[in-house]
């Protein structure tokens, strides 16, 4: 089954939105929905589904299914075998940044995205946050290994890293780990407010569509 590429379809998106035509939108929220649109151009999923999607539907979408599970898999292996490098840094955030930004999306431009299934959609959500869990707890190993995390009670073990993550993504806190560096302190923040001001937000949106 052939139909149009996935690149198309999103310039469409793109399109629809410059010119306004679904929403009433102005002003900043006009070009938060034109950036967030954009922005789904230059992401590696995109690329997948370019290469993987132009035979047929189905292909595309196990191929992005196989892209998710790395994107799990990915940040879980740099915590297990320690692999902390400037590459491996760079691929970890351009992953957490490309999640980020697809579930924005899911949220800002619902009138013109549209899941195949909502269901699917939901549990694509909860693979998501296990993976934005992973790499944050990848970043926070990472610092770790630089001695520019938490200098007073670094972690001692590779399962301590990815348990501080859940916890602060969960906003438990136990207080048994804190940072103590500028950086460290910064990206527990953007944790929890990913968290606190998106989780709720998703979840209230699919189970009204369920």
């Amino acid at each position: 089954m052939r139909e149009q590429s996935a690149y198309r379809k999103q310039l469409h998106i793109v399109s629809t939105i410059w010119r306004n035509n679904r929403s009433e939108a102005f002003g900043l929220e006009w070009l938060v929905r034109l950036f967030l649109s954009a922005s789904q151009l230059i992401t590696p999923v995109m690329l997948i589904k370019v290469l993987f999607g132009r035979r047929d539907f189905y292909r595309r979408k196990i191929a992005v299914e196989y892209y998710l599970f790395f994107k799990i898999f990915f940040p879980l292996s740099c915590i297990l075998f320690g692999w902390f490098n400037t590459v491996t840094l760079v691929v970890n955030s351009t992953m957490l940044v490309e999640t980020l930004l697809y579930l924005v999306n899911l949220v800002f431009l619902s009138d013109v995205v549209k899941p195949h299934s909502y269901r699917r959609a939901l549990l694509f959500t909860f693979l998501n946050y296990i993976e934005i869990c992973f790499g944050f707890a990848a970043l926070y190993s990472h610092l770790n290994a630089q001695n520019n995390f938490n200098t007073v009670r670094p972690f001692q073990t590779k399962m301590e890293a990815i348990y501080f993550s859940f916890i602060t993504s969960s906003s438990i806190g136990f207080g048994d780990f804190a940072p103590n560096t500028g950086i460290g302190e910064f990206l527990v923040i953007c944790q929890s407010l990913i968290f606190f001001l998106f989780i709720a937000i998703f979840m209230g949106f699919f189970v009204s569509k369920l």
